[in-house]
Formats: C-alpha cells, sequence, structure tokens
C-alpha cells in the first residue's frame, strides 16, 4: 500500500511519549503521530500540494464536532480540477 495510504495519528489528552515512539518502531504503517489539535487549514494546504488533481480521502473515528470541522474542511478545500477531498466517518 505505499503511495496510495497514509495514516496519521492526532493525539490529545495525556500522552505517553515511550508508548507512541515504541509504536512506530513496531508498525510502520503509523506514518505520524501528532499530539494536540490538529491544524486543519495547514494539513488541508499542504495535502493539496502533496497529491495535486488526485482525490485523498479522509476517514474520522471520532466524535462528531471534529466531523463536522473535516466536512466542512473538505468541502473548503476540496478543487473542481484539483484536488479532491472526500470525508468519511464512523462512530460507535
Amino acid at each position: 500500500m505505499s503511495g496510495v495510504f497514509e495514516f496519521n495519528t492526532f493525539l490529545t489528552g495525556e500522552i505517553d511519549l515511550q508508548a507512541i515512539i515504541a509504536k512506530h518502531k513496531e508498525n510502520d504503517a503509523f506514518k505520524i503521530t501528532y499530539a494536540g489539535r490538529p491544524n486543519w487549514r495547514r494539513i488541508f494546504k499542504q495535502m493539496q500540494q502533496q497529491y495535486p488533481k488526485e482525490e485523498v480521502g479522509v476517514f474520522l473515528c471520532g466524535p462528531p464536532q471534529v466531523a463536522d470541522e473535516l466536512a466542512d474542511s473538505c468541502r473548503s478545500f476540496s478543487q473542481p480540477n484539483g484536488t479532491r477531498f472526500t470525508f468519511r466517518k464512523e462512530n460507535f
């Protein structure tokens, strides 16, 4: 899946940095792990530059408030002849 799938994790709350480092060593699927609240504007602009004229799927398993922010960002940053963002979520 190299070049097709990129997995970025955003962690909030209490964070055990040693556990995150250990997880990276165990599994290359964890591309990048961030601590704190994501800066969606920065992230979506970076994705536009990295994946021009491609469809970028955005998936969330998290709270409805974050889902609303991501859905809005996907709509705002999608371009008809450029990068298109599609949003999917799961709540349980």
